[in-house]
């Protein structure tokens, strides 16, 4: 949502609200296909009350982009605490340049 008026800021000169959004789903199952209304209360809404819901989600969003790209630029990429070895990390062909072995 956020790209997207962005872009229509910048090449339509034009300020929407993010009143909502919509995804495409490829699944195979016919009440699945298609276009999918994302709905970010599971209780009924006005259009005011979508656009603020629409906001807070751009906002925290932003927010974790900030963040995560703060924490790449100051070198910090955090393993996780799963049991990588005997899950995932038998089967990873990036395995003789990932640090996992080295956090062990």
């Amino acid at each position: 949502m956020y790209a997207a008026k962005k872009l229509i800021q910048a090449q339509l000169k034009k300020d929407y609200e993010p009143a909502g959004s919509e995804i495409y789903s490829l699944k195979y199952q016919e009440d699945k296909f298609g276009r999918q209304t994302v709905k970010l209360s599971r209780k009924k809404t006005t259009a005011e009350e979508d656009v603020e819901l629409n906001e807070e989600l751009i906002r925290i969003c932003l927010e974790s982009v900030e963040k995560y790209v703060a924490a790449i630029q100051e070198g910090k990429f955090h393993l996780s605490m799963l049991d990588r070895e005997t899950k995932v990390c038998q089967y990873c062909s990036f395995r003789a340049v990932c640090r996992v072995q080295e956090a062990g």
